[in-house]
């Protein structure tokens, strides 16, 4: 098999170009692709413990700590204690990162928007529906 019918490589190069494309924009901002997955899913749902996270981007713990130790040196995200367990901190976003959502929400549009230019709305879908299968549905 060469290396160009390579599922590993394939994929490899695929985000190595969506990083590319992604990276230095998003470093004008302040943000890495990493922390801006973290960031998405802030925004879909403010205050979650970091394990919870960790989860939803499958991500491990200490991965996730070092991410939101830099989010919030940056002023990105503050820790705040759950009122209910005290030794659990839950994860918020400052006024900072609430305003990162625009620019950050445009910027990966505009990064698809270019790597996507030439498929059919359809051949779009099935590569969405295909990456989900093999990167997020684990055990089928």
């Amino acid at each position: 098999m060469k290396i160009e019918d390579c599922l590993n490589f394939l994929a490899s190069k695929t985000y190595q170009r969506l990083s590319q494309l992604a990276k230095p924009k998003l470093s004008k901002l302040g943000i890495t692709t990493t922390q801006c997955a973290l960031l998405h899913v802030l925004w879909e749902q403010d205050g979650l413990k970091g394990i919870e996270l960790g989860e939803r981007l499958r991500i491990d713990g200490a991965t996730i700590t070092g991410m939101l130790d830099r989010l919030e040196q940056n002023g990105i995200i503050e820790r705040r204690p759950d009122s209910r367990d005290r030794r659990i901190n839950l994860i918020f976003l400052t006024e900072q990162g609430k305003e990162l959502e625009g620019p950050v929400k445009l910027i990966m549009k505009e990064v698809e928007d270019d790597v996507l230019n030439g498929f059919s709305e359809q051949e779009v879908a099935l590569f969405k529906k295909m990456m989900t299968l093999i990167g997020l549905e684990e055990g089928k």
